[in-house]
């Protein structure tokens, strides 16, 4: 048994070494041929699906774009803190799709690490990924990095509370009729940063 344990460890550990050397081997290839990283692989710019890539994605904006505004609109989702556009793939991830549910606002990591679409009991969601599973993500990452535009990351969230308050910070500088009001709260502002 214990023998079986480790061969399994052994490929798993392997497959994840092949999987990131693919990733290495391709990125080199893409830079050799002077593509930026940015560069769309399956949204055209045009196109109703496409969103610019940004640094950072509260869990409120992603479930804002679960596939259910349309039909040609923008689908995210988030896996191990990446997020990517499935929405060339709306039949698997829109509404109605078999994987919807991985799309729904959340983030897929678990159920694309466990190869389930099923939800898993609080207890199991508590515990960390193990090897296989988290070579099985893997193989999942690579696959979405080639196929889907990679869009930003999701927000941890202490960098959600930093981006609340720099949205609600600048929804008042919006509102705000007198230049003297700014200053203040520009100040304001200020002083919370260095406290942080």
């Amino acid at each position: 048994a214990a023998t079986a344990g480790t061969a399994v460890l052994a490929l798993v550990a392997s497959l994840a070494v092949w999987l990131w050397q693919q990733q290495y081997v391709l990125s080199l290839r893409a830079r050799r041929a002077g593509r930026r990283a940015t560069k769309s692989k399956s949204v055209e710019v045009t196109s109703a699906a496409y969103l610019p890539p940004r640094e950072l994605w509260t869990r409120r904006e992603l479930a804002c774009f679960d596939g259910s505004d349309g039909d040609d609109g923008p689908i995210l989702l988030a896996a191990d803190g990446r997020v990517f556009n499935v929405a060339p793939a709306r039949r698997l991830y829109g509404p109605g799709g078999e994987y919807h549910l991985l799309v729904a606002g959340g983030d897929a990591t678990r159920y694309l690490a466990r190869n389930s679409v099923e939800p898993e009991s609080e207890e199991s969601a508590r515990r960390p990924l193990n090897v296989a599973e988290r070579a099985a993500l893997g193989a999942w990452l690579f696959s979405f990095s080639q196929k889907y535009d990679e869009v930003g990351r999701v927000a941890r969230p202490e960098e959600e509370v930093v981006l609340g308050r720099r949205e609600a910070y600048l929804d008042n500088l919006e509102a705000l009729s007198s230049d003297m009001e700014r200053e203040r709260l520009t100040a304001a502002w200020i002083r919370d940063e260095k406290r942080e």
